[in-house]
């Protein structure tokens, strides 16, 4: 089950850096790039999370975690490319571009909430499958 969760962990980060890249490369700037290198070194961090699994100290895995977790939240909000925000409407009534702003922010929001809950299960997948001398 372990090895299922790790491999699952993974395919959601690459599918992330996936989208960064692409961002990175519609968007050819200095906050793009900055972000797309600073994205592959916590990508790096967080896999050597996944494969050292149970042999890297609980304080580091919260703080790489963590920073990770930052970095989704501008990333996904306040970046340039921010793939959680409403960038255009499809319709020219008021009522209707409004109906639509609150379909996405609605959808964007629950996906969000699981990305988020899901990179921020590693450490919490670590204490449970490393058991009770994890938590010191």
């Amino acid at each position: 089950m372990l090895t299922v969760y790790r491999i699952a962990y993974g395919i959601v980060l690459a599918v992330f850096l996936g989208n960064i890249v692409m961002a990175s490369k519609a968007q050819n700037s200095g906050v793009a790039i900055t972000l797309f290198v600073l994205a592959g070194v916590l990508l790096l961090a967080i896999l050597g999370l996944v494969l050292r699994f149970s042999r890297v100290q609980p304080t580091l895995f919260w703080v790489v975690v963590v920073c990770w977790e930052i970095l989704f939240i501008w990333y996904a909000w306040f970046s340039p490319v921010a793939p959680f925000l409403f960038h255009e409407a499809h319709v020219l009534d008021a009522g209707a571009a409004a109906n639509e702003s609150a379909a996405h922010y609605l959808k964007a929001g629950i996906l969000f909430g699981l990305l988020f809950a899901w990179f921020l299960s590693l450490p919490f997948a670590r204490m449970k499958w490393r058991g009770p001398a994890a938590h010191v």
